[in-house]
């Protein structure tokens, strides 16, 4: 390269880089953006990898332009045809690595960037909850004094997470393994008295990893052209056992909770999830005998909900596999998921019917 031409591409990439517009950072990846021409496209391009939550009416905004612009409708200022270039970069010894490059059209980036966020949605998001880019790269990483350790997230991942979105394509292997393995360990960061061991943002990392998760198996099953249902909420009837033992496994939870409370030091969650995910049948049976001594403990009407829905579930589970493959651990963090929401949206429908 010579002097000239590195002296530009330098300046170039310093004025990029400084200016906060056009800027991202996740973990050591450095996203930076730009456009052939002006377009207020860039802002909504960071609205939707930057952390601002998805209620925010910048994400709103971006949302609704991506959504239009993927019907093909005409949006004010905003030409469809105009060039959009990304770059990543994160550094490397006294270097810097090239982790992502992507350059099309305006029309064509809106198109997969609005099926990344069907692909991640969910019902129920918690206020204030944020799905960019960076936050979900953040997931795959292990705590540290109450948030996710920034500093663990692999570059190399990030990159590719941030390519499989912007070409379509299916999201890393990896994406799906880490979360996972983080849910295994956590156990979901769920806690039910706004706290956790874990995470300080317990609820919207457990939101964000189901998302994750979904997303992951659908795009997958989009991609190979099998038939494989993700749900978005709830589905009592699904077909895939995985899915109706994670269920179950939060069934059983939430007697132990009604019979001894939350206030313990290990719950079955805390000691159980992780091999209740990978390895059903080494811990189930012992799940079950908990269970109905938990059960006998409830009041009458509790244990009489608890037993209607313990055999429900039970009606579509078969046996117990020794072992779970990946995809089917997924299902099954998002059937327990699915599940433990549907407990907490009861208690709220009805108070809002009294109140009506």
């Amino acid at each position: 390269v010579g002097v000239e031409d590195a002296f530009k591409y330098c300046t170039a990439l310093n004025r990029l880089t400084s200016d906060p517009e056009r800027r991202v950072r996740v973990g050591d990846l450095t996203l930076i953006f730009w456009a052939d021409a002006p377009t207020p496209f860039e802002s909504d391009f960071l609205g939707i990898v930057s952390d601002q939550p998805e209620d925010d009416e910048a994400v709103t905004h971006a949302r609704a332009t991506l959504k239009a612009l993927r019907k093909g409708q005409a949006i004010s200022n905003i030409n469809p045809q105009t060039t959009f270039h990304i770059l990543g970069i994160s550094p490397n010894a006294a270097r810097l690595s090239i982790r992502l490059w992507i350059s099309d059209s305006i029309g064509v980036l809106s198109a997969r960037l609005a099926q990344h966020l069907d692909d991640l949605h969910l019902e129920d998001s918690p206020e204030g909850c944020s799905l960019s880019i960076r936050r979900l790269v953040l997931e795959t990483a292990p705590p540290k004094s109450g948030w996710a350790d920034e500093e663990r997230i692999s570059p190399v991942l990030a990159g590719e997470v941030l390519r499989a979105i912007l070409t379509g394509r299916p999201y890393p292997r990896a994406l799906l393994s880490a979360v996972i393995s983080r849910c295994r360990v956590e156990g979901l960061a769920i806690s039910d008295d706004g706290a956790s061991r874990h995470r300080k943002d317990w609820r919207h990392a457990q939101h964000r990893r189901c998302a994750i998760i979904k997303a992951c198996l659908t795009r997958e099953a989009r991609a190979t052209g099998r038939k494989l249902e993700i749900p978005v909420s709830l589905n009592e009837s699904h077909a895939n056992q995985a899915y109706q033992l994670g269920r179950l496994f939060a069934a059983i939870e939430r007697a132990q909770e009604s019979a001894l409370g939350h206030d313990l030091n290990s719950t079955v969650k805390d000691r159980y999830f992780g091999a209740a995910c990978a390895t059903p049948a080494s811990v189930f049976p012992r799940l079950i005998r908990m269970h109905q001594h938990h059960a006998a403990k409830l009041d009458g009407g509790i244990r009489v909900n608890n037993e209607k829905l313990m055999q429900s579930i039970c009606d579509h589970i078969q046996s117990f596999p020794p072992h779970l493959g990946l995809e089917e651990q997924g299902l099954f963090t998002l059937g327990y998921y699915h599940q433990r929401q549907d407990f907490f949206r009861k208690p709220a429908e009805a108070a809002a019917a009294i109140a009506d």
